[in-house]
């Protein structure tokens, strides 16, 4: 099993996700990531962003990235395509 640990834009995330019909998907996301054998499997790597998106839906996205020696993810971002990338 994995640890999150989530950067401060995340947590405020997070907040607003949990007042939000959304929350039961991001349940649903987090809980395969805790449990996979590798996370880093589960995402699409980002390069310019050095990190993983892993796709709630086809417009949510969770940006993360994996300390395998730690069992830590790291949680940088979540939300929908443009509150993640910044862009369309």
């Amino acid at each position: 099993m994995w640890i999150f640990r989530l950067d401060p834009e995340a947590q405020r995330q997070l907040r607003k996700v949990a007042k939000t019909p959304l929350k039961p998907l991001y349940d649903k996301a987090f809980r395969e990531l805790q449990y996979s054998a590798d996370p880093a499997a589960l995402g699409r790597f980002k390069g310019t962003l050095r990190c993983y998106a892993y796709y709630v839906n086809e417009s949510l996205r969770i940006l993360y990235s994996v300390d395998h020696e730690e069992k830590v993810i790291a949680i940088h971002n979540l939300g929908d395509h443009k509150q993640v990338y910044g862009k369309d």
